[in-house]
């Protein structure tokens, strides 16, 4: 009797992507892994808003720790912070207990600088020819 050759029924069938997607223990797996990432990235929100909390609790004690000594140190501190933030906190910044007269003319003075800037970069923008046969040949 000659020996038959196995068919595809017979073999064991591969298992391909779309299986394993589909299998109970992988979207268990998987979905512990999900939880897992999303637990660890909240303990670093966690950690990094208690740091970020404790800097803004200790910023007033430095700030009159560095007025004792040297204003000019906590002027330099007003000015930088003000410049970074927004316009809305930067109004608010300027007006702050600790800021010196020094200090809100030196964030004026920057601010001022930056929209005579602006505004010469707009004058520029819009004298600009709009077509390349309109440049002039030097």
């Amino acid at each position: 009797m000659a020996k038959r050759l196995p068919t595809m029924t017979d073999r064991k069938r591969r298992k391909t992507d779309e299986d394993i997607l589909n299998n109970l223990a992988f979207k268990k797996a998987m979905e512990k892994a999900g939880l897992t990432g999303a637990r660890e990235a909240r303990k670093i929100d966690k950690v990094q808003s208690a740091a970020n909390l404790a800097i803004a609790e200790t910023i007033p004690d430095w700030l009159d720790w560095r007025a004792e000594g040297d204003a000019f140190s906590s002027d330099d501190f007003f000015v930088e912070i003000a410049l970074i933030a927004t316009p809305g906190n930067r109004s608010r910044i300027m007006k702050h207990a600790m800021i010196t007269d020094e200090a809100l003319e030196a964030i004026e003075s920057q601010v001022a600088e930056w929209k005579d800037e602006a505004d010469r970069e707009r004058t520029r923008q819009s004298a600009k020819p709009l077509s390349p046969e309109a440049d002039p040949v030097d």
